[in-house]
């Protein structure tokens, strides 16, 4: 008898170096993890009720071939989003991020362009499990001149995913950091489903107000009512890019769902209690919409040289931040 768990490495030519399959052959479910791109998790589905469900948008479902950082879910480390005009200070540090030409602000932090290393993979009895991470190297540190490690494990048993992640300060002096996590998301759902009447829920009741560049002006509004899915229900026509906090937490931690009416397949999005934010897209130009859990707001860094409350995180020399995100995919 085959074993219940596998992680087995195979090729695709979209992806750079090998791409990680996790299969849980008796839940019929699978997460698919590309090291060199990343340590971007860019596949999590399962077969229920006898029909396949991959629930990340694929490079296929679209007719332009975009980058790889724009599927999946890239890592934003060691800040989240926007840095405005890419500079920032912390401890008599000048922190110059790259900018993207012609954009004023750098985006989505250092490392989700880089190539991780693959610390662990295993299929053991509890579940199949692979273990990356990623070092600050001369470029990251020339911008951002702090040393750090960044670890992310993938576990899949049944048809949850849970992915734990720890930052480590590895230099001398105090590192401020955020974490996020960008997830495209297939939006419907399910191919052959509307937009329109997919089901999302969002547990947040305010969010950062925005300027014309997506960077918070450092007020927090109550949630339009156009944009409040406190209670799930369908998107419509409704575009998000919002920064939303205040969460509503169930035993610490926060959950965003989406869900498919015409199956009933609920895909459920949660976040650790360091998770204080969740920013929402869904653009009108792609069939994706991103449940991106953050530690901290867009250009946090600077937010909180302003006293803005933010969350913002200081490790000390050598110490480690932790936590935790979770995918569970259901018909309900």
């Amino acid at each position: 008898m085959a074993e219940r768990f596998s992680v087995e490495s195979t090729a695709d030519p979209f992806w750079p170096g090998e791409v990680i399959t996790l299969a849980d052959r008796e839940a019929l479910s699978w997460a698919r993890v590309v090291p060199d791109a990343g340590g971007n998790l860019v596949a999590f589905g399962a077969e229920l009720a006898g029909r396949s469900f991959e629930t990340f948008l694929q490079p296929t479902d679209e007719s332009p071939s975009l980058a790889p950082a724009q599927y999946g879910a890239p890592v934003l480390y060691p800040f989240p989003n926007r840095l405005r005009a890419g500079q920032a200070a912390f401890g008599g540090r000048a922190i110059r991020v790259d900018r993207p030409a012609g954009q004023p602000h750098a985006i989505h932090g250092l490392v989700r362009e880089k190539r991780w290393q693959v610390i662990e993979r295993r299929a053991a009895a509890d579940g199949a499990l692979l273990r990356c991470a990623v070092e600050s190297d001369p470029d990251t540190l020339r911008q951002f001149p702090f040393p750090f490690r960044l670890e992310l494990t993938f576990h899949l048993r049944g048809t949850v995913l849970r992915v734990e992640v720890v930052g480590q300060n590895t230099g001398p002096d105090p590192m401020p950091m955020g974490f996020g996590w960008h997830p495209y998301f297939r939006l419907p759902l399910v191919a052959g489903t509307e937009r329109a009447r997919t089901e999302v829920r969002v547990p947040a009741r305010r969010q950062w107000q925005l300027d014309p560049t997506l960077v918070p002006t450092g007020e927090i509004i109550p949630v339009p009512a156009d944009r409040d899915f406190r209670t799930r229900r369908p998107i419509g026509s409704v575009y998000l890019d919002d920064v939303y906090t205040d969460l509503e937490r169930d035993d610490g931690h926060s959950v965003c769902e989406l869900r498919d009416p015409a199956t009933g397949l609920r895909l459920r999005v949660s976040a650790g209690p360091t998770f204080r934010e969740w920013v929402v897209y869904a653009p009108p130009t792609r069939p994706t919409i991103c449940f991106e859990p953050y530690t901290c707001p867009t250009d946090a860094f600077n937010l909180a040289a302003r006293g803005r409350d933010v969350g913002l995180i200081v490790l000390g020399a050598g110490e480690r931040w932790s936590d935790w995100m979770e995918l569970t995919i259901e018909l309900s």
